[in-house]
């Protein structure tokens, strides 16, 4: 994609204060160190949804200013992503810097790994904010929105059981 547009840095007040946010919760059966190994790898996301159509990390995915492009569909939206907090093996959170197409200001995910009596809770929050134009679209799609996002979380689940 050739066009590139810059959106704010997003930090953990966006979780708070963004007009799209979704979390979703799910205990699954793996560890936490398998579950933060499928995150991490090389084709994390792309293992575990559809809606992902490629991921490329521009630095090892090693901590804090890793960066990574993510496509996602038939390379409908691509998002250049810069992870912010890095605590190993259990939490990363990432702002999108830039993405091939308009409207958006904000947009950030928190992921969360815990031990729990099955294997491992994770916690993946979503937050978006966008341009003025954009805002009764986004209002109108927040339930496909919430169902994808839930289905990238489900999808990590799955893949990691098997």
């Amino acid at each position: 994609m050739r066009y590139r547009y810059r959106l704010q840095e997003s930090d953990d007040s966006t979780f708070r204060v963004a007009e799209t946010r979704f979390q979703h919760s799910i205990d699954v059966r793996a560890e936490p160190a398998i579950v933060w190994a499928a995150l991490t790898a090389q084709d994390a996301l792309v293992a575990w949804t559809p809606l992902i159509r490629k991921v490329e990390w521009h630095t090892p995915p090693s901590g804090v200013g890793s960066c990574r492009s993510v496509t996602l569909g038939p390379g409908l939206v691509r998002l250049e992503e810069r992870f912010y907090r890095w605590e190993e093996g259990r939490r990363m959170t990432f702002t999108v810097d830039s993405m091939s197409r308009p409207g958006f200001t904000h947009f950030a995910e928190d992921i969360t790994l815990a031990p729990s009596a099955v294997g491992t809770a994770v916690v993946w929050s979503f937050a978006v904010s966008t341009a003025d134009w954009l805002a009764p679209g986004t209002r109108f799609a927040r339930p496909a929105l919430s169902g994808a996002t839930r289905s990238i979380v489900h999808g990590l689940a799955r893949y990691v059981e098997s």
